[in-house]
């Protein structure tokens, strides 16, 4: 296919300056384009003497008409370009996704549907000015999945991007973001497979590349930062002359860090665990009703005050499930003494079955009421933290403190009691959230494939001619040397386009790249994360 394509040239901001067809155009060969398969375009590199400054807007445009109709094919930042004294230079673009990177979030997002809060951080970044004309205004949902409620999210000037892949992308198992060649941003969840047939005349004979093992990462740790610091004791049966328990004293816990071990799909190849710090968020953690009935019983009455608290639950099934449904618009009221003395301090009791496994932590969050303890109790071994240390309403057990939970051999599941104190005795207290909370395997899931690294045979590239548009996976029947059909490969796929040496457009397609397109959104993440020494400040956070 005879090669027709033009640049087109915005000021930093967005705005239209200028256009060179390739007849203006002073380069050497041509653009050297990488798409991933959502879409999203990643680095442009080309020489030459161009009319680009630095981060301009630059747009690849191409026609399949003689110049009738153009597309984009890929469109980015200068974030390198030729001195000013040379004839003669280097340029590199980058996607509009860097942007996003660069671009801080500041308005909170409210509860609501997860595509619309994506939407509305994008008009709010738009709004901002941050990011000038450079992104069209209209968020695409792309896949097919149930439209899911999210609740309110509160950046905290963090990046963009980062909200986007770290925050709500994990809310919808599977999802990506990309920023296509059209400056569009993409949500959802990317589906769809190139054909190719070896023995399509377009289509070159695939290129399998060794095996590659130098990399190895097998398993994922995440962690959080400050914990919990308390007391861990064990009770070996003992009763003391008032028939009560008597613990022995295992360990002091002032404070460790929070983990959870993510085990990869195979040990084959040994284990290499990486290590992700974990911004608090909801969709970090899963939560359980209790096995049977949720108690309430005060622990300090003023004088004058009732032995019985009044517990009025508002809700849609008028009970106490408002306290582990993840959603803090929905809440138990704890209603005032009607004898008028009031109760300073009221005990929460939740208990839970067995075989649960132990839990990383308790989300507690609630008006007018604060924790002044915290008590995990299986019968066998106890942990209680005094005046808790939590974050955003969680409050994360020790690591030390798990690993000796979990050694019990205690039959009854844990209980959970929580000591609060009222802040004003004659209103209400709104008991927003209160759960034990395990790690949610569908936000550690997408984790844990973004880092894993095995062996991959089945490595390679083919060259196709033409620009076709990027789809996630690419499948190539793999004929013979008689061109008879062999099997049928099908693997996720990247793109790189270009003008080969005697002017015809061209795709080299790799296949089955450690980097391969439907990680790379959570990789990156992986690889920010560690750049901004975020793993760094929680490990530091946990040792102070």
């Amino acid at each position: 296919m005879d090669a027709i394509w033009r640049l087109q040239i915005s000021t930093a901001d967005g705005t239209f300056r200028t256009q060179q067809d390739m007849g203006s155009l002073k380069i050497d060969g041509s653009p050297i384009m990488n798409v991933d398969g959502t879409g999203n375009c990643t680095e442009c590199t080309f020489s030459g003497d161009m009319d680009i400054g630095p981060r301009e807007k630059v747009t690849v445009q191409w026609s399949d008409d003689g110049g009738t109709t153009w597309k984009n094919r890929f469109q980015g930042v200068a974030t390198q370009s030729k001195s000013p004294q040379a004839y003669f230079g280097g340029y590199k673009l980058v996607g509009l996704l860097k942007k996003l990177e660069e671009a801080e979030a500041s308005k909170s997002l409210p509860a609501g549907d997860l595509s619309g809060q994506v939407q509305q951080l994008l008009t709010d970044t738009l709004a901002s000015g941050q990011v000038g004309t450079l992104l069209q205004p209209t968020v695409q949902v792309v896949g097919t999945f149930t439209p899911l409620t999210s609740n309110k999210i509160v950046p905290n000037y963090q990046k963009v991007s980062e909200v986007l892949k770290s925050v709500l992308c994990p809310r919808l198992s599977g999802s990506l973001v990309a920023v296509n060649a059209d400056g569009q941003l993409l949500f959802g969840l990317f589906e769809g497979t190139l054909a190719l047939d070896e023995l399509d005349a377009n289509v070159q004979p695939v290129q399998w590349g060794d095996v590659d093992a130098e990399e190895l990462i097998t398993d994922l740790r995440l962690i959080w930062p400050k914990t919990m610091g308390g007391q861990i004791s064990t009770w070996d049966g003992s009763l003391d002359g008032g028939g009560r328990r008597i613990y022995s004293v295992l360990k002091d816990q002032q404070n460790t860090l929070a983990s959870a071990l993510v085990a990869g799909p195979t040990s084959a190849y040994g284990r290499s665990v990486q290590t992700l710090g974990v911004i608090l968020d909801s969709a970090n953690f899963m939560r359980r009703a209790p096995n049977g009935s949720v108690t309430l019983a005060p622990a300090v009455i003023v004088s004058g005050g009732s032995s019985t608290p009044g517990l009025t639950i508002t809700g849609d099934d008028a009970t106490s499930s408002e306290l582990w449904d993840g959603d803090r618009n929905t809440y138990a009221t704890l209603t005032p003494d009607p004898a008028g003395g009031g109760y300073a301090v009221f005990n929460l009791v939740l208990p839970y079955a067995a075989g649960l496994g132990v839990p990383i932590g308790v989300e507690f969050a609630a008006e007018n009421v604060s924790v002044a303890s915290i008590v995990l109790d299986d019968s066998q071994r106890s942990f209680i933290s005094i005046s808790p240390g939590g974050s955003s309403g969680f409050y994360l057990i020790p690591d030390e403190v798990r690993a000796l939970l979990a050694t019990t051999t205690a039959s009854s599941g844990p209980t959970l009691t929580l000591s609060l104190r009222m802040t004003d005795l004659h209103a209400p207290a709104l008991l927003r959230a209160c759960s034990l909370i395990w790690v949610d395997p569908a936000f550690s899931g997408p984790l844990l494939t973004a880092v894993l690294r095995l062996p991959a045979p089945a490595a390679g590239s083919v060259v196709v001619n033409g620009w076709p548009d990027p789809l996630p996976k690419v499948s190539v029947q793999r004929r013979g040397l008689s061109h008879e059909p062999l099997d049928v490969i099908t693997l996720p796929a990247s793109y790189t386009y270009r003008v080969n040496a005697g002017g015809a457009l061209e795709t080299e397609i790799k296949l089955g790249q450690r980097d391969a397109p439907d990680v790379s959104a959570q990789a990156t993440l992986v690889k920010q994360r560690d750049k901004n020494a975020t793993l760094a400040a929680v490990r530091v956070s946990g040792s102070t």
